[in-house]
C-alpha cells in the first residue's frame, strides 16, 4: 500500500510522539489519517479508502512493551466494502505486520473499530481531514499547512521513530483540530497545534 499520511494532535509544534518523548502536558490527544492511494491486502483492492487512528495517552506513545493507558479507535472508511473494511481494519490495527505493526506495538489495547464518511484532500499548500459519523456530522477535522525554513523549504523529519514508521515528514501546523466521538468518549477542540504530513509505502503479510 502506498499514499499519503496526515497525523495531528494537541502537542505543540512538532509533536514529541516523532521522537518517543514525553507528551506536552503529559498527555496527547490526536489522530493519523492514511489515505491509500494504490494497494491490495490478501488480493483485496484497497486502492481510494482513507483509514484514520484517534489516540489518547500520556507520558511516551514508545513506552516498553506498549502504553497501558493508551486508548485507540480506528475509523474505517465508510466506501468500504464489508471486507475491505475487515482487511483495513486487520492492517491498521497491527495484525498484519509491516511497520503498521511496530506502531501498533506501541500500544496495550485493541482498537475500537469504528465506520464513518472521510474526506482527506491535500493540494500541496495544505492537507485537510474531514470525518463524519452517523451519530455526528463533523466528527473530527484538521486543517494542516506545512512551514518553510530558512531555504524556504518545508521542514522534514527524516530520522526519528516515528519517520521510519509513518515515512519521511513534512512539519506544519494546524489551524485547528476538532474531535467530537462522544460515542468513545472523545472531546477536543484545540488551534495552533502539531501536525505533520507525508508519503506512506507498507508491504503487510
Amino acid at each position: 500500500m502506498r499514499g499519503q499520511f496526515l497525523e495531528v494532535c494537541d502537542c505543540s509544534v512538532p509533536c514529541p510522539c516523532w521522537f518517543v518523548a514525553d507528551a506536552d502536558e503529559d498527555e496527547c490527544t490526536g489522530v493519523i489519517a492514511w489515505q491509500i492511494e494504490q494497494g491490495a491486502i490478501d488480493g483485496v483492492d484497497v486502492t481510494g479508502l482513507t483509514a484514520v487512528s484517534v489516540s489518547q495517552h500520556s507520558g511516551s506513545r514508545g513506552a516498553p512493551g506498549g502504553h497501558p493507558k493508551m486508548r485507540v479507535v480506528l475509523i474505517i472508511d465508510e466506501k468500504a466494502t464489508e471486507e475491505q473494511a475487515t482487511l483495513v481494519a486487520k492492517a491498521f490495527s497491527g495484525q498484519l505486520g509491516g511497520p503498521l505493526g511496530e506502531l501498533a506495538e506501541m500500544t496495550a489495547s485493541t482498537p475500537e473499530v469504528d465506520r464513518a464518511t472521510v474526506e482527506f484532500r491535500s493540494d500541496g499548500s495544505s492537507t485537510t481531514l474531514s470525518v463524519d459519523t452517523d451519530r455526528r456530522s463533523r466528527a473530527m477535522s484538521a486543517n494542516m499547512t506545512p512551514i518553510l525554513g530558512a531555504t524556504e523549504r518545508i521542514t522534514t523529519i527524516a530520522d526519528s521513530v516515528m519517520a521510519n514508521l509513518l515515512g519521511l515528514g513534512e512539519v506544519g501546523k494546524a489551524s485547528g483540530l476538532t474531535i467530537d466521538l462522544p460515542v468513545h468518549a472523545l472531546d477536543l477542540s484545540v488551534e495552533n497545534c502539531s501536525a505533520t504530513r507525508g508519503r506512506f509505502s507498507y508491504v503487510v503479510n
